[in-house]
């Protein structure tokens, strides 16, 4: 078995990058934790901000419903993917301490740390709380930049 050198080997708190020179074994950054009730006051203040520069607001995108629907969902998997990233990291480091070993498919430890790993990249699948409620903080932002800009003239929310 022959031992693989790691040439770019990051493991913090916030991020996991650990990779050779031929492969990248993970990429992985921490996502931030959305305070529900601060992205409700947000929305509310950019409808306040929008009818002072006179901007035509169509609520079709139903943020505030959407919110509302997600909190309880978001929180509970904030929780879990803050519990599932702090294993990985764990498991990395212990990994990167014992050294990665040619040939890769016969390693169990490192399969289970894939599987962790591929637990924590399904959390960000479009269909879960996280991602819509990143996705909504990204609109949010968008419609905030549209709104003081000069021409913006209406504005999906």
């Amino acid at each position: 078995m022959t031992q693989i050198t790691l040439t770019n080997t990051k493991i913090e708190k916030e991020e996991l990058h650990i990779a050779n020179e031929h492969t990248s074994f993970v990429n992985l950054q921490r996502f931030e934790r959305v305070d529900c009730f601060t992205l409700l006051r947000r929305y509310q203040t950019l409808i306040k901000d929008a009818k002072a520069v006179g901007v035509e607001i169509k609520y079709t995108q139903r943020y505030k419903r959407r919110i509302h629907d997600l909190m309880e969902a978001y929180d509970d998997a904030f929780d879990l993917y803050t519990q599932l990233f702090d294993e990985l990291v764990k498991k990395w480091q212990a990994k990167v301490d014992k050294g990665l070993y040619a040939p890769l498919s016969d390693d169990a430890e490192l399969s289970s740390i894939y599987e962790l790993q591929n637990k924590i990249i399904a959390m960000n699948y479009r269909s879960e709380p996280i991602s819509q409620i990143n996705d909504i903080v990204n609109s949010l932002g968008n419609i905030e930049d549209a709104i003081t800009s000069n021409d913006c003239v209406k504005v999906a929310m």
